[in-house]
């Protein structure tokens, strides 16, 4: 550069000393190849390891061929656009051979002669690179404080959902569902509960509480109050305001309890009869079959826990198809909303979901699954919510239809009496696990009928019957008119597996026989579980289809689907042997598929086994946790993957 001098800037030498002293990196690139002619000390530096020269952008620097940064300037040379960008990342080489990181802010702005006619690019390259790097290592160091957040508050939310109901009883007279939402987002505990408890007289107690405040400590002692009240319903007589005076009494031993409000509601599901008490707690409100609007059962004007006063019961009555709903005042206290407009709108929401009129799309088939659903839902979609909302339903149903098959002894029924008994046990709305258990141990004992009970004469009755009990016991009746088989110690090693196993599945499985025949009586507990949390889901419920059975091969590689039942075991046991006589590779059997595996199946997979381990040929039962397979084998104690 020459030092002459300018009547409006000054010589060129101090000019290019004030470029090379700005705190940013400059450079020119002159005509359409982008040839350098102007770089300042901090663009140099950049560079470290080669010399800038004045040669084309594309082989001073090759390594920005195909680049977006290459292509960007180009863009402003053709278009006459600045361009900006902040914290792009740039490789930049090094004399080992390695690329140093860098981050940027850059300015591409046009150059211009005197004339105004395009002269080049400038560029303008402000390092970040420290300020990227602090603001990602923020980042990351927020990232892990909101990952161990949510971690705590799944723990919070496991413990408050081990601290209420493991379900609701599944009942022959009544219908019932719950939902449980938590105001605060961060706290995934809080002090609202519900219960259900079904009585030995064939009543119900229906139990919804609030205690005053949010957050671990609420919860811990919502969780004693709950096993008080239900320490005081099942110690009877079952009237409700003598079980709320023993809380009231318990209650002096739990600290913070004072001003804990209940709604205990005792339901006759035969008659419809019903007693409860509201201490200090809104009261319950009832939909009746048909009507258009809800109407709110008086008050019986009990004070909350521990803040003195008596405590009294007053009657009502539920007809056939009546809803009931009991609910803590999160969902008539909602922002913008004063209490008698909540409670209007109480009313009509519970009305339209009873009627199924609450949107377009229709709900959930049950009565109460969708009266819990919609009508905190059409609450607070608008106002939103500022305290925990619990709401428990109960529907007065008409009775809950026996299950009943009779027929011949023969493996052909088993496949249709166990599709029927899944579909009668889908219409309770009994969980996945538990149908699955309940099935096994039916068809075990139907099977076990099939394959002993005539085995030396020609096939005769067998009947399945099933039906609810008032205390939400299933109980499973196999009969037929047989004789008994007493196991064999030799039988024990190649079959004799399956009612044993069905006993391990099921709460009691008894065996009783006489010289009329063989009953095996089973009984379990059934439930449903109740909603926890604002996820609302699809509104229609979802029909769960039992896929047929079905065998595919994929080179070593069995993939089963469908019921594995004493039918069915026979088409896999002949796959089994096909594929292992024509193959001397390692063999998978895939049971993810399987919906019913029955000990006949059980036989067939322990065959294989030992005929792979003789043979030296391998073969490995590949079962997911979770599935109905991998529950068998882990009673069978079968090897898996």
């Amino acid at each position: 550069m020459t030092d002459q001098p300018s009547p409006r800037l000054g010589s060129v030498k101090t000019a290019a000393a004030a470029l090379n002293q700005l705190p940013f990196a400059v450079a020119a690139l002159e005509g359409p190849d982008l040839r350098l002619v102007v770089v300042s000390e901090a663009m140099q530096r950049l560079f470290t390891v080669r010399e800038l020269s004045a040669q084309p952008l594309r082989e001073l620097i090759p390594e920005l061929l195909g680049s977006t940064l290459l292509e960007r300037i180009e863009e402003v040379y053709r278009t006459q656009q600045v361009f900006y960008g902040r914290g792009w990342r740039i490789a930049i080489p090094q004399q080992d051979g390695q690329f140093d990181e860098h981050y940027l802010n850059l300015t591409f702005a046009p150059w211009y002669h005197e004339d105004g006619r395009l002269r080049g690019v400038i560029v303008a390259a402000d390092q970040v690179t420290d300020l990227v790097e602090a603001r990602r290592g923020a980042e990351r160091r927020a990232e892990n404080l909101r990952l161990q957040y949510l971690h705590t508050r799944d723990i919070l939310g496991s413990l408050q959902g081990a601290m209420l109901p493991r379900g609701l009883p599944i009942l022959p007279e009544v219908e019932l569902a719950a939902r449980y939402v938590l105001a605060e987002v961060d706290d995934a505990a809080g002090g609202d509960w519900y219960d259900a408890i079904a009585l030995d007289d064939g009543r119900v107690a229906l139990v919804v509480g609030d205690v005053v405040g949010h957050g671990i400590d609420a919860s811990s002692r919502m969780a004693r109050l709950a096993t008080l009240l239900q320490a005081a319903i099942l110690d009877g007589p079952a009237d409700p305001a003598e079980a709320i005076e023993k809380l009231d009494r318990f209650a002096s031993r739990v600290p913070g309890a004072a001003a804990t409000t209940v709604c205990l509601v005792i339901l006759d599901p035969a008659t419809g009869r019903l007693s409860y008490c509201t201490a200090g707690h809104p009261p319950p409100l009832v939909v009746r079959d048909g009507a258009d609007r809800g109407h709110y059962l008086p008050t019986t004007q009990d004070p909350p826990i521990r803040t003195g006063g008596e405590y009294h019961s007053r009657e009502a009555r539920l007809e056939r198809g009546d809803l009931l709903l009991l609910y803590t005042d999160g969902l008539i206290e909602r922002p913008g909303r004063d209490v008698l407009q909540s409670t209007l709108e109480l009313v009509s929401a519970a009305a339209h979901a009873a009627a199924d009129t609450a949107f377009q799309q229709s709900g959930p088939e049950r009565l109460p699954d969708r009266a819990t659903g919609q009508v905190v839902e059409l609450l607070t979609r608008v106002t939103g919510y500022s305290d925990d909302i619990t709401i428990l339903a109960a529907h007065r149903a008409a009775p809950v239809e026996p299950f009943h098959r009779a027929g011949v002894a023969v493996p052909q029924i088993v496949p249709d009496w166990r599709m029927d008994l899944d579909a009668w046990l889908r219409t309770l709305g009994v969980d996945l696990t538990t149908s699955i258990a309940i099935q096994h141990a039916v068809v075990e004992a139907v099977t076990n009928s099939i394959v002993h009970a005539y085995a030396d004469t020609a096939p005769g009755p067998v009947a399945v019957d099933a039906l609810l009990d008032p205390t939400g016991v299933l109980e499973a009746v196999v009969a037929d008119h047989g004789r008994w088989v007493v196991p064999s110690p030799s039988r024990a090693e190649t079959g004799g597996r399956g009612l044993p196993l069905a006993g391990a599945l099921v709460e009691e499985l008894r065996i009783d026989h006489d010289a009329e025949g063989t009953v095996v009586t089973i009984r379990h507990p059934v439930r449903r579980p109740a909603e926890f949390g604002a996820e609302f889901g699809a509104r229609r419920g979802v029909e769960i289809t039992i896929p047929e059975f079905e065998l595919l091969q994929d080179g070593q590689r069995v993939v089963v689907s469908g019921p594995l039942d004493t039918v069915t075991s026979a088409e896999l046991n002949r796959v089994l042997r096909h594929v292992a006589g024509h193959s001397t590779q390692h063999l998978t059997v895939d049971l993810d598929g399987v919906t019913h595996l029955a000990s006949s199946g059980v036989q067939v997979l322990f065959d294989a086994l030992e005929r792979s381990r003789l043979d030296g040929q391998g073969l490995t039962l590949h079962a997911s946790p979770g599935t109905p397979a991998h529950h068998v084998l882990e009673l069978t104690r079968l090897p898996y993957s």
